[in-house]
């Protein structure tokens, strides 16, 4: 699947930055602000090996900024994001475990957009991106206030892809919503455990073309 993944995000930027196209063009920067909902995660202990545990989370906050340029019908842009969910619990072996703690990630990604030109002042757009990312697990407190697993980083492979969906308020100023599946390689943040990293975000963002 990640390697599906991979190939479906080179071919799109590629098909981006080759497109023709037929209007405006310059450099613009970006902000963004939204929901990430970040994925119950198959975690991996080494010290219990063959037996399932699975992580969930509460839905956190996600912020990017970018600064890109705009040709014809496609952009390009580097991006800084940021997403920080809490730790709801844990599932091993069926039974569940409430715990306290978070999971960040700070990725840096060259995305590609095409933008779907039209008559009107709403324009769809699909996105692809690649880059990479720090993923950073804080220590896992059980319900009983007692550390259940000290924290750590990792940092790893990130892509996202993503369409939306943008509102020129004039000809400087786009107002933009956007969908993007983000997802990273396994992280590995303690020396016994690795998980998966994925998640659904929802942006609202706001662009400036100079």
């Amino acid at each position: 699947m990640k390697k599906t993944l991979l190939i479906l995000c080179g071919g799109l930027l590629v098909f981006m930055f080759a497109s023709p196209a037929n209007s405006a063009e310059g450099p613009y920067v970006g902000v963004k602000a939204g929901l990430a909902m970040l994925s119950d995660a198959d975690v991996k202990d080494a010290t219990l090996p063959g037996v399932p545990h699975e992580m969930a989370f509460d839905s956190g906050v996600a912020l990017a900024v970018a600064a890109g340029y705009e040709y014809q019908w496609v952009r390009g842009e580097l991006e800084i994001a940021y997403q920080k969910n809490d730790i709801d619990s844990i599932t091993v072996a069926g039974a569940p475990l409430k715990l306290s703690g978070d999971a960040s990630n700070l990725s840096f990604l060259l995305n590609g957009y095409f933008d779907i030109k039209n008559e009107t002042a709403l324009t769809p757009f699909i996105s692809a991106g690649i880059g990479f990312a720090q993923v950073d697990v804080s220590d896992i407190i059980n319900s009983a206030g007692v550390l259940a697993q000290r924290g750590g980083d990792e940092t790893v492979f990130a892509y996202q892809v993503g369409a939306g969906l943008g509102y020129d308020v004039n000809e400087y100023v786009t107002i933009d919503l956007t969908y993007r599946y983000y997802g990273t390689g396994d992280v590995k943040w303690n020396p016994q455990l690795e998980m998966e990293n994925a998640s659904h975000n929802i942006y609202l963002g706001l662009r400036y073309a100079f």
